[in-house]
């Protein structure tokens, strides 16, 4: 009988963005977007594949991803980096 839990050899995935403290236990932080640059205020394309999966397209809204067009928030890409 195999024990519970991770594989043998499977190394723990690690992540960008950790929470830190008492009731935490290193939970992600969803990364969510400022919502006042022009990345993250620009419209849906309607002509990528996420686009094109969403229901106001006509999609089945399988994917739920938003638009590749759209960009990376600067606000993002600073907390990644460890700017803040």
């Amino acid at each position: 009988m195999r024990p519970r839990g991770r594989p043998p050899n499977s190394a723990p995935k690690v992540a960008a963005l950790l929470t830190t403290g008492p009731k935490s236990h290193n939970k992600l932080k969803r990364a969510r977007k400022c919502g006042k640059c022009p990345d993250c205020m620009q419209p849906d394309c309607g002509k990528c594949k996420y686009c094109k999966d969403k229901k106001k397209f006509g999609g089945q809204n399988k994917l739920k991803q938003s638009c590749i067009h759209r960009g990376m928030c600067a606000s993002l890409v600073a907390r990644a980096n460890g700017d803040n």
